[in-house]
């Protein structure tokens, strides 16, 4: 739930920013479809049911409510596998793809959002957000030197801890896993 409610604030400037042409970074061509057809393993075409299969797990047999209510939790290995919260830009994408305005975009929302509010335990240990680094370095790789210089002057550079493992000193950890813990506990009663 964490990850979740963490990657909302990023994954909307994302979903909200447009290249240098307006058009908007959601609609960016990051996936072929050959990936799609191997995502889906066979078929042409994806039905509604397996589309939902993949990105939703349906609990309600497992969480018992007062009223009848069914409810979905995202399925975070389809979201992890296909790096939605990245816009679906992989490491393994070619410099064409990588090195556009968008894949800065995204990035960028990201490398801000962390600046400020840290993730607790460390991107590495993210269900989400761990394959950032990996981005981060092909981008860094494949693209022009400088491609990103804005972003990590932004950020105040990454060498501070903002990709490493512990995000956060351990003295603050406790109190930022008691704070998401009231949080989600918020949220939990309030559903």
């Amino acid at each position: 739930m964490y990850d979740v409610l963490y990657t909302l604030s990023p994954m909307r400037t994302s979903v909200c920013s447009k290249d240098d042409s307006a058009n908007w970074c959601v609609m960016a061509a990051t996936t072929t479809a050959r990936d799609v057809e191997d995502a889906v393993s066979g078929g042409s075409t994806v039905g509604l049911a397996q589309l939902l299969a993949l990105l939703y797990t349906d609990t309600s047999a497992a969480l018992k409510r007062r009223a009848e209510t069914s409810a979905i939790v995202p399925n975070m290995t389809t979201y992890h596998d296909t790096n939605l919260p990245f816009l679906f830009f992989t490491p393994s994408q070619d410099a064409t793809t990588l090195c556009t305005a968008c894949s800065r975009n995204v990035l960028t929302a990201y490398i801000n959002f962390e600046s400020d509010v840290p993730y607790a335990p460390g991107l590495n240990q993210s269900q989400l957000l761990d394959t950032q680094s990996a981005l981060y370095s092909a981008i860094q790789s494949k693209c022009p030197s400088g491609f990103l210089s804005g972003a990590v002057q932004a950020a105040g550079g990454l060498s501070g801890g903002i990709l490493s493992s512990g995000a956060v000193s351990s003295q603050y950890q406790s109190i930022l896993a008691l704070a998401m813990g009231v949080a989600t506990l918020a949220v939990s009663v309030a559903l």
